[in-house]
């Protein structure tokens, strides 16, 4: 498995497009893990199919606490903390 090869980062282009855009040529491969930091990083996943963790270390989303709680969305503090 290959860790954190799509490259996607903050852009001009919508994640949402980029996620359907690698999706279908194959360079996200389901199962997939999206690692974010924001409601639209966790929206766009949904809406992708992708499982989802929320790093709140990384964050500036006021409110993350109480959003990821009502939506049952894993939390770690960074990405050290997965294993």
């Amino acid at each position: 498995h290959v860790l954190f090869d799509a490259g996607i980062f903050g852009s001009p282009t919508d994640k949402d497009e980029i996620l359907t855009r690698e999706l279908a040529s194959g360079n996200i491969a389901q199962p997939a893990l999206f690692l974010g930091d924001s409601r639209y990083d966790h929206v766009a996943s949904v809406r992708a199919g992708l499982d989802f963790i929320f790093l709140s270390d990384w964050t500036d989303f006021e409110g993350w606490q109480e959003y990821c709680d009502a939506n049952q969305i894993p939390v770690f503090s960074r990405v050290s903390k997965l294993c």
